[in-house]
């Protein structure tokens, strides 16, 4: 398999059924693309998570970040991203 990135979902859909055809060609396994569907799920669960905070950021009247850079933790022990601001 490549390096190549997949920066946008129309890559990682390209990506997922370049997969198919491959296995159809017998240039990968069922299991190999069975695998690679289990990732496309949790990627799909990780980018669905993400989506709902941003909302509900939106929704409180928060900032957003950038998607895609969502904090999930801080191993120097930021208080600020364990403790955000309280809203004024």
């Amino acid at each position: 398999m490549s390096s190549k990135k997949l920066i946008n979902t129309g890559k990682l859909r390209t990506f997922f059924s370049d997969a198919m055809v491959k296995m159809d060609a017998g240039e990968m396994t069922a299991e190999d693309v069975g695998a690679l569907a289990k990732l496309a799920g949790q990627i799909n669960e990780s980018l669905y998570a993400e989506i709902r905070f941003q909302r509900l950021q939106l929704e409180l009247k928060r900032e957003v970040g950038r998607f895609g850079e969502l904090i999930i933790g801080d191993d120097e022990g930021n208080e600020k991203v364990r403790n955000p601001p309280e809203e004024k």
